[in-house]
């Protein structure tokens, strides 16, 4: 029962430590897919203000150097944004990935947690039976005209098919 206690123990500290960290992994999920959106409403406007300076452009030849370093900075700008925008898209599949290896681990882990308990199950059934068994033999010696004493470890002794130190002690020897 110790035993079966400590693994319960460590399989709910696992489980716990595995939510803990999809809880973690979705909340960078959201703020990715946040910084994401922010991404494309920044490139969508600096795309907007790129195809207006780019009029003004061809419309001004005197402001033609000013407008050029502007464009050449809107283009570093965008080129940028896309880059990092690309960045969050993988590690977003990255999350994604993570999560659904954490799922499965969950899920083992749960699979592991029920069969310890059949094997738990199994084992009081076991002793249940050598108890039956115990009783019955008492009863049976005393039946026989005959005191019994037996100690804890008989119990085990007799599940593991051992020798235990039975006291029999017949009355008036």
């Amino acid at each position: 029962e110790e035993r079966m206690s400590n693994l319960q123990q460590r399989f709910e500290a696992t489980v716990e430590k595995l939510q803990f960290e999809q809880q973690s992994r979705m909340d960078e999920m959201k703020q990715s897919t946040a910084e994401k959106a922010i991404l494309n409403s920044q490139i969508s406007s600096l795309e907007r203000e790129l195809k207006v300076l780019q009029e003004r452009v061809s419309d001004k030849e005197s402001t033609m150097d000013h407008s050029h370093t502007t464009l050449a900075k809107l283009r570093a700008e965008v080129t940028s944004l896309q880059r990092k925008n690309e960045e969050l898209n993988n590690d977003k599949l990255d999350m994604e990935a993570t999560l659904e290896e954490l799922v499965l681990d969950k899920e083992q882990l749960r699979e592991e947690k029920e069969m310890l308990e059949d094997q738990l199950e199994e084992c009081k059934i076991d002793l249940e039976s050598a108890q039956l068994e115990l009783d019955d033999a008492k009863c049976q010696l005393e039946e026989e005209g005959g005191d019994v004493t037996v100690g804890a470890a008989t119990t085990l002794d007799a599940e593991a098919g051992g020798g235990g130190d039975v006291g029999v002690s017949e009355g008036g020897a």
